[in-house]
Parts: structure tokens; sequence; C-alpha cells
């Protein structure tokens, strides 16, 4: 597991919307700080994109059969222009 370090390899914050705003308001005004992050974040992750996409794939594909096979959940995907929803109920 990867251990994100705030301001070194990734951003961290409070999970509220007002520190979030805040995070980001300091993100976008220190281009500098951006790119260092960025770069050490590359050399520091150990798992591509595109295997951390897989990987989510796959749980929601054992997550919907799971529930189609149990008859217990219901979901429902619509998309919204060029996102999904997933409305598990």
């Amino acid at each position: 597991a990867e251990i994100i370090c705030d301001g070194i390899n990734g951003f961290l914050t409070e999970n509220n919307k007002n520190a979030m705003a805040a995070k980001i308001r300091q993100i976008m005004s220190h281009s500098d700080l951006r790119h260092a992050v960025g770069l050490t974040a590359s050399q520091s992750i150990s798992q591509s994109w595109e295997s951390i996409i897989e990987a989510v794939r796959r749980r929601y594909e054992i997550i919907i059969q799971h529930a189609n096979s149990t008859n217990r959940a219901c979901i429902n995907v619509e998309k919204q222009s060029k996102h999904f929803v997933f409305d598990m109920t």
C-alpha cells in the first residue's frame, strides 16, 4: 500500500467541503507545488492508473455478480452526460 504524504506525493484534506475547497485553491495557485508533487507521486506510486482502473472494474463485476445471484440488491446504471451513475438499493 502506498502512503500519501500531503504536499510531497499527493494532497490530503479533511473530509468537508471547506477544507477541500481550500486545498483546491492552494493546488491551483501553486504550479511549482503541483509539478513537484506530481513528479514525486509518479516515482512513488507502485501501480499504473491502468492497473488501478482494472482492479476497480473487477470489484464492480464481483458486486454486480453477487447482487444478481442473491437477488438482495438492485443495481440501476444510468448514463448522465459522460458519467455513469451506479445506484445500489
